[in-house]
């Protein structure tokens, strides 16, 4: 059997042969047209891989061996997550040392661009999650200024929601002063509780029941994408990230006076 190495590069080399044998059984007739190949190239392929022990011969037909079967999964489960790794490649392009994110919110996540004629077209997946979901909680560095109302009517949709926001200090107060009686409603309004305290600059952090994650990452000119993931890390990673920050922020009340009301 061949070492390890050279394993690795069979699976990458042939990954097109041994897709075929892993749905069903075939002869090297049925299998030429699938994979393009010359016979004779075929011929020394699967010479290579029953040598390696990731293939068998019987019943003339080519079979996966068990072994064969047990690395081809692992080798496509790391294809795949190479290729959910480089869809977010260019959100998370920053030094690792300089960024809480990894393959626990990467792998398997669906990945969100905007367009070039509408920027901020991707919030509606925000917005989405939002109206979906009984607990809604999220921290943000920012927001674009257009989505506030559409976020607060659809964080506040359904039967009995539950709302969690925590931004920071200068954005609560940017939101007083472009929306205030928005703010006002918001803070007053018995499914939401707001927080103030220190987040992230590059980017916000939603979680949507148990069963979602989203990911806002800014950049200097606005919003440059999405990220979301619903599997177990994801939502275990995101859970602690988010409780983190919570830990360190301050609630947020409406003190009534005689002819206004102050945030504080």
């Amino acid at each position: 059997m061949s070492d390890s190495r050279d394993i690795q590069k069979l699976l990458l080399d042939r990954h097109d042969v041994l897709q075929v044998l892993s749905r069903d059984p075939s002869s090297k007739r049925e299998i030429l047209p699938e994979v393009g190949v010359a016979r004779s190239t075929l011929d020394n392929i699967m010479r290579q891989l029953e040598e390696a022990g990731l293939v068998a011969y019987a019943d003339n037909e080519w079979h996966l061996t068990v072994f064969g079967q047990s690395a081809f999964a692992l080798s496509r489960e790391y294809r795949e997550h190479l290729s959910d790794l480089h869809r977010a490649s260019s959100l998370v392009d920053t030094p690792a040392e300089e960024s809480p994110f990894d393959d626990s919110l990467l792998v398997g996540a669906e990945v969100y661009y905007p367009e070039e004629t509408i920027l901020d077209g991707v919030m509606q997946e925000l917005l989405d999650a939002a109206k979906g979901a009984s607990r809604f909680r999220i921290f943000t560095p920012a927001i674009l200024s257009s989505y506030v109302e559409p976020f607060y009517e659809s964080a506040r949709h359904g039967d009995d929601p539950r709302v969690e926001v925590i931004v920071t200090p200068s954005l609560l107060e940017q939101l007083r002063v472009h929306h205030p009686d928005l703010l006002d409603r918001a803070i007053t309004d018995s499914p939401f509780s707001f927080f103030t305290g220190e987040t992230p600059e590059s980017f916000g952090l939603w979680i949507a029941d148990d069963r979602q994650v989203g990911v806002l990452v800014f950049g200097d000119t606005g919003i440059r994408g999405i990220l979301v993931n619903d599997t177990d890390a994801a939502l275990e990673w995101a859970e602690e990230y988010y409780e983190r920050v919570k830990q360190t922020a301050d609630a947020v009340f409406l003190r009534k006076r005689s002819n206004s009301s102050d945030v504080v």
